[in-house]
């Protein structure tokens, strides 16, 4: 079972467009707005693309409560009902721009063996989301470096 999860591939998108009043937002929250960021086109700051790929509503019924499907099923093939985030890598790779849409593809990267932790018995494991544009151009990667544990076991 675990194998065939660290085979699989979940892919996600399109995301809705990078968008001047998205950026504005979190620039304004973070920075100094830009006036050099007009539209259709202008590159903006590629750390923001998580927040375009990501959909802004909850999950709906029998959706995946995390949003990343792999790590939902891992949770449920290891039998770890408690998993969480010990670690967050975000490595950028290309520029982003007003208007784009990206795609990504989610995978397992890595499992580590069942292992005693304070929580209770538990394993490490790696999600790693790769991100592109939907015209194929390289954003980034996300790892999640996550704990999933047993309490009380």
């Amino acid at each position: 079972m675990i194998d065939e999860l660290l085979a699989r591939r979940v892919e996600r998108g399109p995301s809705a467009p990078v968008d001047r009043p998205g950026v504005d937002a979190w620039l304004a929250l973070f920075a100094a707005p830009s006036s050099r960021i007009a539209g259709e086109g202008d590159t903006v700051p590629s750390l923001l693309y998580p927040t375009f790929v990501r959909p802004l509503e909850p999950p709906t019924e029998g959706a995946s409560p995390t949003g990343v499907v792999l790590h939902d099923a891992l949770k449920r093939a290891l039998d770890l009902p408690v998993a969480i985030a010990v670690g967050y890598e975000l490595e950028l790779r290309g520029p982003i721009a007003i208007g784009d849409r990206f795609v990504s593809v989610e995978r397992i990267a890595e499992v580590g063996e069942e292992r005693p932790t304070r929580l209770g018995p538990g394993r490490e494991w790696i999600i790693e989301v790769a991100t592109s544009t939907t015209a194929g151009a390289e954003v980034g990667v996300e790892r999640f470096r996550m704990l999933g544990h047993r309490p009380g076991a």
